[in-house]
């Protein structure tokens, strides 16, 4: 009878097989918790970080459309006066300048260009200016900006357009603002790119009575019908 107590007696203290379980199953129920608020949080980072690169992407072309503006206005106002520190004051967003020096023409001759970058990850927004030298350069032209064309010009036998048609073709770009007008940026870029020659920009400054940088169709149908020909 005795050793029957003592054996009862060690049973009832030992740990039985539920009390594992009941142990084990309240200690894993923590770590899944935690396993699922971590994979929700990864989840909210990452929509976070798109949507934060696509706001950058946004505001970085908002920006630079703006800039563009702004610069064309500044520039217009102060020709060959517009120092680069105060060009700077008109280029809005979050963006980088670096002073460039490029070899341009047959013969090699340098240039410098102050080349301002917009910071996006989906795009590559970027204008420049042409400077004179020094530390705080004059600004020697209007904003350039590279443009890919997606169009096809057809010229048989090598022959020109007349100059308005050449005007208002530029109209057609993807960039450009409105309709039935051009701007003198855009006459600017298609010689850069070798598009026209220097005879189109005189062409502009001609008709361009008002001053304002910006040629219409109707500017241009007045200039060619005070000179007695028809615009195309």
């Amino acid at each position: 009878m005795l050793d029957e107590a003592i054996t009862n007696e060690s049973a009832d203290n030992e740990p039985g097989a539920d009390e594992h379980a009941v142990e084990t199953d309240e200690g894993s129920s923590p770590v899944a918790k935690s396993s699922g608020n971590m994979a929700r949080i990864v989840a909210y980072s990452v929509f976070l970080l798109i949507v934060l690169l696509i706001g950058m992407d946004i505001f970085a072309r908002r920006s630079h459309g703006q800039s563009i503006g702004a610069l064309e206005r500044a520039f217009g106002k102060n020709p060959g006066k517009l120092k680069l520190s105060e060009a700077k004051k008109s280029v809005s967003g979050i963006w980088s300048v670096e002073v460039l020096t490029r070899k341009d023409g047959p013969r090699g001759a340098k240039s410098r260009f102050a080349v301002f970058r917009w910071w996006c990850l989906f795009g590559d927004y970027w204008l420049e200016l042409a400077v004179a030298d020094g530390e705080d350069p004059l600004v020697l032209s209007q904003p350039y900006v590279s443009f890919k064309k997606t169009y096809r010009v057809f010229q048989p036998e090598a022959k020109p357009d007349p100059l308005p048609l050449q005007i208002m073709m530029l109209d057609h770009e993807e960039d450009s603002v409105g309709s039935n007008r051009v701007e003198r940026f855009q006459v600017e870029r298609a010689i850069k790119e070798n598009r026209a020659k220097q005879e189109l920009l005189d062409y502009f400054d001609r008709i361009d009575v008002d001053g304002d940088g910006v040629v219409t169709s109707g500017e241009v149908t007045q200039a060619e019908a005070a000179e007695g020909r028809s615009p195309e």
